[in-house]
């Protein structure tokens, strides 16, 4: 008798592939990028994604935990931020939050004083993993969360 073979799914292939590159690394973005870009959290190297993967991480459902932030510098030049740590139980792709982090993002902007208003970003992690603040605002500043304003007017 014949041994029973699942059959190939190229796109399963893609799927895993991709899975494993995000192995240890995190999705970062915050204002005046671009594109959003991968940050390993073992070696603290920055990567480019392309257009492939950007798909990838919009369609594939995935257990997320995001940490959005929103960026202020007050009259004396001190640089903080207001973060909030949103952790989903179920798995979605990254297109079904987006209404919701906007949503989230927004109420964020509206809590600071907008004359310190910067700009805003986010860190997402499909490995549901969470950063203290400290670690949080070494991530951000490092993408230059602080050198990009927004206009507010």
């Amino acid at each position: 008798m014949n041994k029973v073979r699942k059959k190939y799914n190229p796109k399963k292939v893609v799927h895993a592939k991709y899975r494993l590159a995000l192995k240890n690394k995190v999705i970062v973005y915050v204002t005046g990028q671009k594109y959003n870009e991968l940050y390993c959290t073992k070696t603290k190297a920055v990567f480019k994604t392309g257009l492939e993967f950007a798909q990838f991480l919009c369609d594939v459902p995935m257990l997320w935990s995001i940490t959005i932030a929103a960026f202020g510098r007050d009259q004396t030049g001190e640089e903080y931020m207001k973060t909030e740590v949103h952790h989903f139980q179920q798995k979605y792709a990254q297109s079904d939050l987006m209404h919701y982090l906007n949503e989230e993002h927004e109420k964020l902007i509206n809590s600071m004083n907008r004359q310190h208003f910067i700009g805003v970003g986010w860190i997402a992690s499909p490995e549901q993993k969470e950063f203290a603040d400290k670690d949080a605002i070494k991530i951000f500043t490092d993408f230059g969360a602080f050198e990009n304003q927004v206009c507010t007017t």
